[in-house]
């Protein structure tokens, strides 16, 4: 005998449902798929009732429509991120070779309450932020400010009110330490969270050492004249005219450190490094990423280290030099001349003027290219 597939009706309800709300979205350019797929548990509810009440008399045995049930399950969750891409204006790009999102267009911005902090004499910033971009900048004030910006799409309203971040704030002799948390409420439906972003814009005295430290968002220091430390579990990690020492870690993102005045480490686990012109030593390692490291003037040693990806230096022509550059799968090209140690381009060494300054490079899986430049 055969069986009967339970869940064609609720299937086949589902389909049409979700079918007419994208047309009607097309027709109204409205968002009422928006406002029907966070409702995807009624189709349990519908499947449960199917099953009790057409079937409990049939002789025949019944078996779900997994085929079915499996095609609607597919369809409500590339819908889901088709809307969302749609309504949250995410963006989506491969920035140097790592894929990255990030917020579109279509997003508003509203300011809430600044937060002052006097400075009693300290030099330093520590700042704390659980998840949300961050951007510090100097200015001429003798003291700091954060600016809370929410984030939301546009066309919807504000929701987070101010009370939906709380700073604590400690004082030592020489240190200012910030922990940014959000609270308040938050709204819950079917296991998902609704929050929207709040960015932080940081200004501090242009003589400030910064750190930050960031579990989830992207960071951007500019123009401070102390050393910064960065440290973010996933996020882009940018920083551009300092004039001290950076050390920069993510786990998940690219660090990219443009004109810094003193030496730069900078760690990835997964995302390329790119470092342009450093005043001192460089320390660039990745797991898996690309590493570029340029400058116009040589002022200290360079390391490069990636497991899986590519290297790339350019060194200026003139640059007193010992190079040495290895890879286990790949090559070794150089713009400059080197001895290569086995002939089969995997290993060169070599010096350029006096030697001044050590550049060593190794990959183990990746190509290994170096460039010159001039003066």
């Amino acid at each position: 005998m055969k069986a009967v597939k339970a869940g064609r009706w609720t299937v086949a309800s589902s389909l049409i449902l979700i079918g007419l709300a994208y047309l009607f979205d097309q027709w109204t350019e409205s968002d009422l798929i928006m406002v029907v797929l966070p409702w995807w548990p009624v189709l349990l509810v519908a499947l449960g009732v199917e099953i009790m009440f057409l079937y409990r008399r049939t002789e025949r045995p019944v078996r779900l429509d997994v085929v079915g049930i499996v095609l609607v399950g597919v369809i409500v969750a590339a819908g889901n991120v088709i809307a969302g891409v749609q309504q949250w204006g995410l963006s989506f790009s491969f920035d140097r070779d790592v894929f990255d999102v990030s917020l579109g267009e279509n997003w508003e911005r509203h300011t809430l309450e600044p937060v002052t902090v006097s400075i009693d004499g300290q030099e330093r910033l520590q700042l704390e932020y659980e998840s949300g971009h961050v951007k510090v900048v100097p200015h001429e004030r003798s003291d700091i400010v954060i600016e809370p910006t929410l984030l939301f799409p546009r066309g919807h309203k504000p929701t987070a009110p101010a009370r939906d971040i709380h700073f604590d704030i400690d004082k030592t002799s020489d240190l200012v330490s910030v922990r940014a948390d959000r609270s308040g409420d938050r709204t819950w439906r079917f296991g998902f969270q609704d929050s929207r972003p709040i960015a932080l814009n940081v200004n501090v005295p242009a003589h400030f050492s910064v750190m930050v430290d960031s579990d989830n968002g992207d960071i951007r220091v500019e123009e401070i004249g102390g050393n910064v430390f960065v440290h973010s579990d996933n996020g882009k990690i940018e920083v551009k005219g300092i004039e001290g020492n950076g050390n920069f870690e993510t786990d998940n993102g690219v660090i990219t450190a443009i004109d810094t005045g003193g030496s730069v480490e900078a760690k990835a686990t997964n995302g390329a490094v790119h470092v342009e012109n450093a005043g001192g030593d460089v320390i660039a390692k990745t797991d898996n990423g690309k590493i570029l490291i340029q400058s116009q003037q040589l002022s200290g040693n360079w390391e490069a280290d990636t497991d899986l990806g590519a290297i790339e230096v350019v060194l200026p022509e003139s640059s007193g030099t010992v190079i040495e550059a290895e890879t286990d799968v790949g090559h070794v090209t150089s713009e400059v001349p080197l001895y290569n140690h086995d002939g089969d381009g995997k290993k060169s060494t070599g010096t350029i003027g006096d030697g001044t300054y050590t550049v060593r490079l190794k990959s183990d899986v990746g190509n290994i290219k170096i460039r010159k430049t001039t003066d």
